[in-house]
């Protein structure tokens, strides 16, 4: 269990514990999984995550986790700003 709140390798019990979970590892948890040789190369990983988060498909239900990469300095405000663009038309 990581003690970080926003975290994927934290339990998730019922339903709420999975509508307010993260789909991303704390930093400290991804090098956890760099040194157990699961992730090799986390920081390739993380910048495929954040491309698979900007994704027609994930952006409505990843603006959480674009946020985060974004204060990780990962995505650019820009980038930010245009994944949590919703064309209503």
């Amino acid at each position: 269990v990581c003690p970080h709140h926003d975290c994927a390798m934290n339990p998730i019990a019922c339903l709420g514990d999975l509508a307010s979970a993260s789909l991303l590892c704390c930093p400290i948890c991804f090098r956890r999984l760099e040194l157990a040789g699961v992730v090799p190369n986390v920081a390739e990983t993380v910048v495929r995550l954040g491309t698979m988060f900007k994704s027609p498909t994930w952006r409505p239900v990843c603006h959480r986790e674009l946020r985060i990469l974004e204060r990780w300095g990962l995505i650019s405000r820009a980038q930010l700003q245009e994944a949590t663009t919703v064309d209503l038309t």
